[in-house]
């Protein structure tokens, strides 16, 4: 199949419109695309000076043309050819007054003639632009190849083995989650997944699902589930991590429902630490938004009390949500993290998870190094050094003492009947 460049296509097509009717109606498809032919290469690579010379040329020559044309007709699309034409014409309309019929008659009848044979040659041109039009079409794309990896995160559920998994021709598969961490916010979650991701043998899921606590995830099903974890290996654990779970009353039967032995990650902080820090996130928040926010002491405190009503101290009511988790879990599936440790001093810490998950021990000191920048740990993996988002280890606003002091005395209580469920006590204030 022949192709034109658009600027041929576009060039042969304006010859073709403004050939001289009887020059049309008398010439084979060979003549012309003769003509054709002898325009594009007198026009083919010629440059500005090029163009120039050529229009010198055609002037030098215009009192012979003219005089050519002041003989009996010269047909073309535009009318007789006088001398007046050829100045006013363009370049395209000069070489269409070079190329016609002297020799056919009166003036009159000519462009009688020429009248009666635009309509054919409008069709013609037509047809002919449709057949090269359909011609230059572009091939269609071809479909991205099934093997390719890595693959791209899914969006809709993948097919389901009798397993309950999703697999890939590489070996890989998708796996429902043996590891949850379930909360809880502003505790150190993004920490702590960050860091179990250092051991070889833990796949995480890279966003927070959302799936147990939103409505709107939890009735696609299992499936859509399963599509948001990572490709593993069949040695590797799959982990996701969720804050609000903790702190989300339909949650842990719903995850029972789903995997009774599960294994389940909860790291906290000093409480009134992660109220400050929840605070200073909705803050900057808003701050990016352009919207205000009330000064801390006016959310933490209500006529002269703690505000009962504010969200953030309730999530840090731990012994509250505690309960409903041990009515489905036992205390041996769920293990502790102590967030405030995790960032004073992280190799402890993940040593006791590596125990906890029964993971072969990988995660040492060199995986760990202090940013004085920053002001916490940042982490090696293979060589290679990153930190979290700048977003952690934010100041906390300043807190008058007196409301520091009431919180210490609200939070005493919950602490210790917390102290007294896990078997474990931490050092909060």
């Amino acid at each position: 199949m022949i192709f034109f460049q658009p600027k041929h296509l576009l060039c042969y097509l304006d010859h073709l419109l403004f050939l001289p009717p009887p020059l049309i109606a008398r010439s084979t498809r060979s003549q012309v695309h003769s003509h054709y032919s002898s325009v594009s290469q007198r026009d083919t690579g010629r440059g500005l000076t090029g163009v120039k010379a050529e229009s010198a040329r055609r002037h030098t020559h215009a009192p012979q043309l003219a005089k050519k044309a002041s003989g009996p007709c010269c047909v073309s699309p535009y009318g007789t050819g006088t001398a007046a034409h050829w100045k006013e014409a363009t370049y395209v309309q000069r070489s269409a007054l070079e190329t016609c019929s002297f020799d056919v008659g009166s003036c009159p009848a000519a462009v009688a003639r020429l009248k009666s044979s635009r309509v054919r040659t409008s069709v013609m041109a037509a047809l002919l632009l449709g057949l090269l039009l359909f011609a230059l079409q572009s091939p269609p794309i071809p479909s991205r190849p099934s093997d390719q990896w890595p693959p791209a995160e899914p969006t809709d559920p993948s097919p389901l083995a009798d397993n309950g998994t999703a697999t890939h021709p590489n070996g890989t598969s998708q796996r429902l989650p043996q590891i949850i961490i379930i909360g809880v916010r502003k505790g150190g979650t993004r920490a702590l997944i960050e860091m179990l991701s250092l051991h070889s043998s833990v796949a995480a899921a890279q966003n927070e699902v959302h799936f147990f606590d939103w409505e709107s995830h939890y009735q696609k099903g299992i499936p859509w589930y399963l599509s948001q974890m990572p490709y593993a290996f069949p040695d590797q654990l799959t982990v996701e991590k969720t804050p609000a779970y903790f702190t989300s009353g339909k949650v842990p039967k719903r995850i029972h429902d789903m995997n009774p032995h599960i294994k389940l990650l909860l790291i906290l902080r000093d409480p009134t630490e992660r109220v400050l820090s929840d605070y200073t996130q909705v803050f900057y928040n808003r701050l990016q938004k352009h919207k205000l926010y009330q000064p801390i002491e006016y959310v933490l405190v209500k006529d002269g009390d703690i505000n009962l009503g504010y969200k953030a101290l309730n999530r840090s009511l731990y012994y509250v949500h505690m309960q409903n988790w041990l009515q489905y879990f036992p205390m041996d599936s769920i293990h502790v993290v102590d967030g405030d440790e995790l960032i004073r001093d992280p190799l402890p810490e993940m040593k006791r998870v590596e125990r906890f998950l029964k993971l072969e021990p990988q995660i040492n000191a060199s995986n760990f190094y202090f940013n004085k920048t920053k002001g916490f740990y940042c982490l090696r993996d293979h060589g290679k050094e990153r930190c979290l988002h700048d977003s952690k280890g934010r100041a906390h606003p300043h807190v008058a003492p007196a409301i520091l002091q009431k919180l210490y005395k609200f939070f005493h209580e919950p602490n210790q009947k917390f102290f007294q469920m896990v078997g474990r006590t931490f050092n909060w204030k």
